[in-house]
């Protein structure tokens, strides 16, 4: 997928005091299932709008690598206007006991397509990436040291999702995006900010099941997400309200508190 850099600026520190291609080497070996390097770099064909199921949703997941707690996701997904906007606020425990604190904004349209997006990080290092998503082009712009690095992407206008780094309330707008009468693997258009990264990743509704979280057992709808490295499996409400996630290749676990 094309895209162009405006700026030679090296690559901005937001993608190094979190990011995965820092933390892969050590024992935590958090998140690294997700999609910045298993994504596959094409286009999916443009398709007629799925029937969205679209709903206000907010809590907080744990965050598990390997049984152990590692941090939490507060989130907040609720109408803006005519549209939508997606609230996440991450705490991290990286390896050596620093403490990572991020949060992130996702502004989407009523047909759930994403406009706006805004991630900053507050420590270990103060830094901020912005998203102007347009219909033609898209402005990634990384904040972070003396002069702001641009990079323009050329993304698909439709079935489209934001599935940011460490961010999983972003799976939730990827459920909502899921055509039920259609049924089947369905693949969406990605785009990866803090990795600068576009590809394509598979979505699968697999049938109600009954899920243990926590203390309670609740009968929830079973996805499955692809990409060309590993499945992630994901339960959640018929309104999208995910209560857990597995990625089983990285011994990872996120669960609604």
């Amino acid at each position: 997928m094309p895209h162009g850099t405006r700026s030679s600026a090296s690559h901005d520190p937001i993608t190094r005091g979190i990011s995965l291609r820092r933390w892969r080497a050590s024992s935590h070996r958090l998140l690294q299932s997700l999609l910045w390097a298993a994504v596959a770099v094409s286009t999916v064909a443009p398709e007629s709008p799925a029937q969205t199921v679209s709903a206000p949703d907010s809590g907080t997941f744990e965050i598990l690598a390997a049984r152990r707690r590692v941090g939490t996701e507060r989130f907040q997904i609720r109408q803006s206007g005519a549209g939508w906007e997606a609230i996440g606020e991450l705490q991290l425990e990286a390896p050596g006991g620093a403490k990572v604190e991020e949060t992130a904004t996702l502004r989407l349209n009523a047909a759930l397509r994403p406009t706006e997006y805004e991630r900053v990080q507050k420590s270990p290092l103060s830094a901020k990436l912005q998203a102007q998503i347009g219909t033609s082009e898209t402005l990634l712009i990384s904040t972070a040291g003396e002069e702001p690095v641009e990079q323009v992407f050329y993304l698909p206008e439709t079935s489209l999702v934001v599935l940011d780094t460490n961010f999983f309330h972003h799976f939730s707008i990827l459920l909502r995006m899921y055509d039920q009468a259609k049924g089947g693997v369905q693949p969406f258009n990605v785009f990866i900010p803090q990795e600068a990264l576009p590809g394509t990743i598979n979505l699968q509704y697999l049938g109600k099941e009954n899920v243990t979280v926590g203390r309670a057992t609740k009968e929830l709808e079973h996805y499955q997400a692809a990409t060309d490295e590993h499945e992630i499996e994901i339960w959640a409400t018929p309104e999208a309200a995910i209560h857990r996630i597995s990625i089983p290749g990285a011994s990872l676990e996120v669960l609604r508190q």
